[in-house]
């Protein structure tokens, strides 16, 4: 287990360090003491599962950590690849990486059937939304609001960036989303 939690703090170690690479260039130890950095947070966060109400907090943070932002990242996944990247050349890849080109009924689905699936999910799980609940103790409505601003958290930072691109990006709008797709597929 140990191997995977390593794996992926360096997946967040080093896609912030890349991002920031002017930052982290020109500072002695820069790595060490930001991926220090990372895991006196990291633990700190973890800490809070080991306290006596610790399982609260994990269930909030699993229910809406992993529910409803999970499947908006989806959505956005297969909007971007099937509308924006382009079918067609998505299933090129797909044929130049199997050696065969996907059938109608996978090109269907990446195209309508999945993205209108997860909507219909979403919208179920927004219009019947339950009261947050671990056996008999029902969260006090801050900490669903909590919740949501984790989840949130996630979602709305996938737009924010499109937006924050198409912002600094000069010329009218049509050609500042043109260039900006063009951008994201070369």
């Amino acid at each position: 287990m140990q191997f995977f939690q390593m794996g992926g703090l360096e997946c967040v170690i080093t896609g912030l360090m890349d991002e920031f690479s002017d930052f982290f260039k020109e500072r002695k130890y820069a790595r060490e003491l930001f991926t220090l950095g990372i895991i006196i947070m990291s633990f700190s966060v973890a800490l809070i599962n080991v306290t006596p109400g610790g399982i609260y907090m994990f269930h909030l943070f699993d229910t809406y950590s992993a529910g409803i932002s999970l499947l908006c990242s989806a959505l956005f996944e297969a909007v971007a690849v099937s509308w924006f990247y382009g079918l067609d050349r998505f299933t090129q890849d797909v044929e130049a990486m199997l050696g065969t080109k996907p059938g109608m009924y996978w090109r269907i689905c990446w195209k309508f059937i999945s993205p209108s699936f997860i909507v219909c999910v979403v919208m179920f799980g927004l219009f019947y939304h339950q009261p947050l609940q671990y056996q008999d103790y029902f969260y006090p409505t801050w900490a669903e609001w909590v919740g949501w601003g984790l989840a949130l958290s996630s979602i709305l930072m996938i737009p924010l960036v499109a937006i924050i691109q198409i912002m600094k990006t000069k010329g009218t709008l049509k050609e500042v989303i043109s260039l900006e797709l063009r951008n994201v597929v070369e």
